[in-house]
């Protein structure tokens, strides 16, 4: 499996794409909405898209947009600049990534929230210290969903146990499938 990517842009009207590849597939999450797109051909740079979402790169650069209307795109978001990891860097991004189901046989609202934490929990006699976490609004998408839990490798210790924990209302839901991290413990949390 190809090893995530994570980069962050910020782009004109302070606003800020955040874009995880994989192989050819995106993740690209803008204004608190995540979308999971696929690499589509292009003439020149990387095009990524979710229906009539787009998400184009080249170098450093990029810009989102609503090709709702062929001829009349709308941008959502331009003059991206990359800004981490700092182009020229060198540096990568580690992730942990996977799927959210629940047993439930409802669709979820439009405005229906999911966290997903990744946590510490070697310490039996103190609350699980949080590593990263992804809050993903549902915006008519419906299980499976894919979550990329992007983490600072420094804050790993091969020695202490970790979880993967989703939870909607506060109501854990099961991880489905998770793959990242060398000895992950992916369970539900039953904490709240």
């Amino acid at each position: 499996m190809p090893v995530a990517r994570k980069f962050s842009y910020a782009c004109d009207g302070n606003l800020t794409v955040d874009v995880t590849l994989r192989g050819e597939r995106a993740r690209v999450v803008f204004k608190e909405k995540t979308y999971s797109m696929t690499q589509v051909r292009s003439g020149s740079g990387a095009r990524y898209a979710e229906g009539s979402i787009v998400w184009w790169n080249k170098g450093y650069e990029g810009f989102l947009q609503d090709e709702s209307d062929p001829n009349h795109p709308v941008m959502l978001a331009e003059n991206c600049k990359q800004t981490s990891p700092p182009p020229n860097s060198g540096a990568t991004a580690h992730a942990v990534s996977g799927t959210v189901a629940y047993r439930e046989r409802i669709a979820m609202p439009e405005n229906a929230n999911l966290t997903i934490q990744l946590q510490d929990t070697s310490r039996a006699d103190a609350p699980a210290q949080v590593i990263a976490q992804q809050e993903i609004t549902f915006a008519g998408r419906q299980v499976p969903v894919p979550f990329e839990l992007a983490y600072e490798p420094a804050k790993i210790d091969p020695k202490h146990t970790y979880s993967i924990s989703a939870h909607h209302r506060r109501r854990p839901v099961a991880i489905s499938q998770c793959l990242g991290l060398s000895r992950p413990h992916a369970r539900p949390s039953r904490e709240g």
